[in-house]
Formats: C-alpha cells, structure tokens, sequence
C-alpha cells in the first residue's frame, strides 16, 4: 500500500531469492526516502532513477512548479516522519543494515 510496507513486504522475498546485488527503480525524487525505508529492514539497495523532475523558470507561477513543490515536500516530510516515529518507538524494529 506504501513504499515502507513495500521494504518490509520485500525483506520476506529477498531472502528467499539471496540476490548478489539489489536495484531500487523509483522515481528520483523518491529514492532517497525509499532507500531509508529500505535500509531500515536491512535491504541494501542500490537506487535507480527513473525520472527526473525539476522546475520551469517562469516569471509567473505555474501550476507544474506547484506540482514538482509538492512532491519535494512530501518527501522530507516523509523522512521526518520516518525519524520521529523511530523516535517515538512507532516504527517496527529495524533490521541491521545489510543484513540481505
């Protein structure tokens, strides 16, 4: 349903598979919160971009600049969360890192 249920959904079929190296393919503007995700239970990957967003100059706002704003702020948002919930003890334990 999200990218942390996803790292944690993944773990249970990597170590069926013991892969010699892991590819994370997302969006660029989302590896770097996947790759925390994904490290958290112990899956080191190695992030892939498979896009690239950035703004348009324009000397008047346009609703794309919006669009691309937004993204970028739920992406720190979701890394903040990441670290408060850890500090809150919300998030399941984490797995040592590199443990796939």
């Amino acid at each position: 349903m999200n990218t942390y249920q996803n790292a944690q959904f993944s773990r249970a079929l990597l170590e069926q598979l013991h892969p010699d190296r892991i590819a994370l393919v997302t969006s660029g503007f989302h590896i770097r919160r996947s790759l925390l995700y994904f490290a958290h239970f112990g899956i080191d990957a190695s992030g892939i971009r498979a896009d690239f967003l950035r703004p348009f100059r324009s000397l008047f706002p346009i609703s794309y600049n919006f669009t691309v704003t937004d993204l970028a702020l739920k992406e720190y948002l979701g890394v903040a969360r990441y670290h408060l919930y850890n500090a809150l003890g919300w998030n399941i334990r984490a797995v040592r890192p590199g443990a796939l």
